[in-house]
């Protein structure tokens, strides 16, 4: 048996705080696993770290690395998360000979980046739950290959093992607490990471051991409202709709958002999900017409989004678009349709974003190096934004400002949701922020 101290490193608070579930896994598999396991959110710290690390003088610590940036390119930050990372291991250097083990979804994203800047002796990239044992041995008996990355491996019995207290400290804060009902992910979006991470297959977690997670939170933590984490929770296997009758079967009462995709829009499934405790969307939109649909990878049209936010807004549900301006395809035609494009969806919240964030491993990478946009070899830790050669980026920010002026339901730039949430929890408003935008 190990004593191993796992950290959510993580204190980014907008638009809400996000409670580490990925860290919650891993600690009910180690402890299924016989060790002794403590777990420490620096968002909200019980004691300082060093005098955990006195005191429970871990063997191991384990790192959940949430984000790596906020992919806003008209957000000023810095390459500050492995910075900071790298500070979070030389701090938990001086206080203790524990080896460290990252992971988390940042971490997934530019495993070997980080391992190199932190020195760190190994990563596990993806779903850890099914490997984390074995490392954890592994580290234990000196086997482990210095700096390795190892990759996770799915199991679908896992369930977190929340912090009941933290639990609660996340909701008073105005946070919603997130749970993963499957890995993996069919669609081939050209910018996104997860199926590099997590497969190109759906795989769901057990529904029963899910809902039965949820009464407990309901029962201990009080819990009102959940996310359902997924890269997309309506998918076309069916296990949304098995995971929402069990919800209506066990007669939970909690309040969901998730993440939906316009592909896979059925009124009757929504009508399930709705009486199961659906209570807002947020849909990826992603683009504004067919053609930069295309050039994103997208497996709908632009017709798809219509009509999932006529089925919205006839079931009185609210729903955020997320849409990405100036990307692959972009011209000043489709944006003055894409614009057009936007003011045809009532009774929703718009995000607009400007350029795509560019990761290595996706075919928007292999496309930025084709076109001569950055090398093969480019260090992505340091944010690139992909635009369109035919877009001029000024104008276009300006033409996005220009039309959705006024609206308090369309949004731009993208870190104006943090500056609205903040006021709504001001005036103590603690629900999704388009419950709170979006009157029908």
């Amino acid at each position: 048996m190990a004593r191993i101290l796992l950290i959510s490193e993580n204190t980014r608070t907008a638009p809400y705080p996000v409670y580490p579930t990925g860290m919650a896994i891993i600690a009910d598999a180690l402890t299924q696993g016989g060790h002794r396991v403590r777990q420490y959110d620096l968002l909200f710290p019980s004691c300082p770290l060093p005098s955990v690390l006195e005191t429970f003088r871990p063997d191991i610590v384990g790192i959940s690395v949430r984000n790596v940036d906020s992919s806003n390119s008209l957000e000023t930050e810095d390459d500050g998360a492995i910075r900071q990372l790298n500070e979070l291991v030389q701090s938990i250097r001086q206080h203790s000979s524990a080896k460290i083990l990252l992971g988390g979804t940042g971490f997934s994203v530019m495993p070997q980046e980080m391992l190199l800047a932190t020195g760190a002796e190994a990563g596990i990239v993806g779903p850890g739950e099914g490997v984390i044992c074995e490392e954890v041995e592994k580290l234990l008996k000196g086997t482990a290959e210095s700096a390795s990355v190892r990759f996770g491996r799915f199991e679908p019995s896992a369930i977190p093992s929340m912090d009941m207290a933290l639990a609660r400290l996340y909701q008073e804060a105005g946070g919603i607490l997130g749970l993963m009902t499957k890995r993996g992910c069919t669609h081939r979006c050209a910018y996104c990471v997860y199926p590099q991470m997590d497969g190109r297959q759906f795989r769901p977690y057990d529904p029963q051991k899910i809902v039965a997670h949820i009464k407990e939170l309901e029962e201990r933590a009080g819990t009102e409202r959940i996310f359902f984490t997924d890269s997309v929770f309506n998918d076309a296997n069916g296990y949304a709709v098995a995971l929402a009758r069990e919800m209506v079967r066990q007669k939970t009462k909690v309040r969901f958002t998730a993440y939906f995709s316009p592909a896979n829009m059925d009124l009757r499934q929504l009508e399930l999900f709705q009486k199961a405790g659906l209570g807002a969307i947020e849909l990826g939109t992603d683009a504004s017409t067919d053609a930069t649909l295309a050039g994103l990878g997208k497996s709908f049209r632009f017709a798809q989004v219509e009509a999932f936010q006529e089925a919205c807004t006839a079931l009185k549900i609210p729903c955020a678009h997320f849409v990405i301006f100036g990307g692959p395809n972009e011209t000043p035609q489709t944006l003055g349709e894409g614009l057009k494009n936007m003011e045809r969806l009532p009774n929703c919240v718009v995000i607009a974003f400007s350029g795509v964030r560019v990761y290595r491993g996706t075919s928007l990478h292999e496309r930025a190096v084709r076109e001569g946009k950055i090398s093969a070899d480019a260090d992505l830790v340091n944010p690139f934004y992909y635009f369109s050669d035919s877009i001029d980026i000024p104008e276009m920010n300006a033409q996005i400002t220009a039309a959705f002026r006024g609206r308090r339901d369309r949004i731009f730039p993208p870190h104006q949701v943090d500056e609205i949430t903040a006021t709504l929890r001001q005036l103590g408003i603690k629900n999704v922020l388009w419950d709170s935008l979006i009157h029908f």
